[in-house]
């Protein structure tokens, strides 16, 4: 079933339960997402996440486990951040290996900058430079999409959401999540495994359901991977992809939302959607700025060619969780 009418309700088999509820429109949304107040109706269902990927090391470990637990994920990842995917023959293997080991690739932009300071022409060159990157080694463009540090999309109230969400829509779905450590995030644990466990661990034994957030970068999630799958098996937890949840809530697949937004979608008037913002941006992670610079978007919700390099920007400011 296709179009409108699939649109109006889901049916979704759970372990051989068939389960109907409304879906959502996404053209009824400002921007297709699912946010930090996600809920499933689907009990005991895990979608694993991993940001930043790939990295020299973490990764190939992180996948390891996975396979020997025969566990999916969903891996949101830079094209240049921890690796410049461009380049680094081991890099494009790691990302190559993600797909061929059924995993999912999210997007998570080309250099891990906050998008609430860029103008639309650098949010675009973020997302499609991905895109065109990841094409020219052989895989998809992602539709499901994560924000660097979440923002602006963990503030419905930001002055820049309208602007960045006017670019993002186009490309993929957004996904939050709704577990972030009880404490403390994985990613300020670093190489203490004890630590990922001490703040993950009772969240998977306890037979949640939603979408935890990790990062495939760090020893201490890599070594913690293996407990915390085993814990959640144990507690009975069904590991599926993020797209999972998507259907859920759209009753179709990110590819199909998006395809649907951008085909089919009322035109929505985006205050500011232009002019806000500086193309700079705020730097990666590690510090100073990468030269990036606007590439061309290509056409709507497909990959762009990356373009010439630009000004990079400085080191990140304080606010939302890194991820």
């Amino acid at each position: 079933m296709k179009g409108v009418t699939r649109q109006i309700f889901a049916a979704i088999g759970i372990f051989g339960v068939l389960v109907c509820h409304a879906a959502v429109d996404p053209c009824s949304e400002q921007y297709p997402h699912l946010g930090t107040d996600f809920v499933t109706s689907q009990s005991k269902t895990v979608a694993l996440t991993f940001d930043d990927a790939p990295d020299p090391v973490n990764t190939a470990r992180i996948l390891d486990d996975l396979s020997a637990a025969g566990v999916k994920a969903t891996f949101f990842v830079n094209t240049n951040n921890q690796m410049n995917v461009a380049s680094s023959t081991q890099a494009q293997a790691l990302l190559q290996r993600i797909r061929d080991e059924g995993h999912t690739i999210g997007s998570h932009t080309v250099d891990h900058i906050s998008l609430d300071n860029l103008d639309t022409t650098r949010i675009e060159y973020e997302l499609g430079g991905l895109e065109g990157t990841l094409g020219n080694i052989g895989l998809a463009a992602p539709r499901l999409f994560r924000a660097p540090h979440g923002t602006p999309f963990l503030n419905p109230n930001s002055a820049d959401l309208p602007r960045v969400a006017s670019v993002v829509r186009r490309h993929a779905v957004d996904i939050s999540w709704t577990f972030a450590g009880s404490n403390q995030l994985d990613w300020d644990c670093d190489t203490n495994v004890q630590c990922v466990l001490n703040n993950y661990l009772s969240y998977f034994s306890g037979g949640s359901s939603g979408i935890p957030l990790m990062h495939a970068v760090k020893a201490g999630t890599a070594g913690a991977v293996p407990q915390l799958i085993s814990a959640g098996k144990a507690a009975g937890i069904n590991f599926v992809s993020v797209d999972n949840f998507v259907q859920e809530k759209y009753g179709m697949s990110s590819a199909d939302v998006v395809s649907r937004v951008n085909s089919n979608c009322p035109n929505i008037n985006y205050n500011s959607s232009t002019s806000s913002g500086s193309s700079s941006g705020n730097g990666n992670r590690n510090g100073g700025g990468r030269r990036s610079g606007p590439g061309n978007p290509g056409d709507l919700g497909g990959p762009g060619d990356g373009g010439p390099g630009g000004p990079g920007g400085g080191p990140d400011g304080p606010g939302s969780p890194t991820n």
